[in-house]
């Protein structure tokens, strides 16, 4: 249907209701929303033209959350415990659908979705971003990436961004983005020396 209601005139003291349906996008969110109405009319003998423009609100309710997913990180591990540097090792982590609909097409991108927040980490064997094709409420899944840390990265806990995006049972795109910490440690460095240095030795010579 169109946007635009025709009415032949309204008496003077006179009321006319008007019915319009409408729709709104899938990405609205929640809150008070204003929508904008026109008005063009003419007097009596249709000699004189009016414009004049209203303003009504409208209260959105937001989707509950027991109808649209909601994806936590509810944990993470690495083998071995602490890496070190220049050293391959493993994390894994773990995402769990906290809402009450389904999660589609969710991606999982380490370092935010350029990879840009990585360092002193980077992927090994593969790229940044993971794919699970769905994941129902209640749900768990562990995701494995497999990283390197940077030879020249000193000891310290690190922060490693996670930025999710899925799908909700409306085909409405979210997205978040959520932290993790991980503990790198140098290994020490020994170098054993004389002194004074030794120059000669003899069998049975302390």
């Amino acid at each position: 249907s169109s946007n635009v209601i025709n009415i032949d005139y309204i008496a003077v003291d006179g009321t006319q209701d008007i019915a319009m349906p409408l729709a709104l996008t899938t990405n609205a969110g929640g809150g008070r929303r204003t929508l904008d109405i026109s008005l063009d009319y003419t007097d009596w003998v249709a000699t004189q033209a009016y414009s004049a423009k209203q303003t009504v609100s409208v209260n959105v309710q937001d989707t509950p959350l027991s109808d649209r997913p909601q994806i936590v990180l509810t944990g993470y591990r690495t083998d071995p415990a602490q890496p070190a540097p220049g050293e391959p090792f493993t994390l894994t982590y773990s995402l769990s659908n906290v809402g009450g609909g389904e999660a589609r097409r969710l991606i999982s991108a380490l370092g935010g979705d350029n990879g840009a927040a990585l360092k002193p980490f980077a992927p090994f064997n593969s790229g940044n971003v993971k794919f699970v094709p769905t994941l129902k409420a209640g749900d768990t899944v562990d995701v494995v990436q497999q990283l390197v840390t940077d030879a020249a990265s000193d000891s310290g806990a690190f922060n490693l961004p996670v930025a999710l995006a899925y799908d909700d049972t409306r085909d409405q795109r979210r997205t978040d983005q959520q932290v993790m910490s991980l503990i790198v440690r140098r290994l020490p460095l020994l170098r054993v020396s004389f002194n004074p240095a030794v120059t000669d030795a003899f069998v049975g010579q302390p």
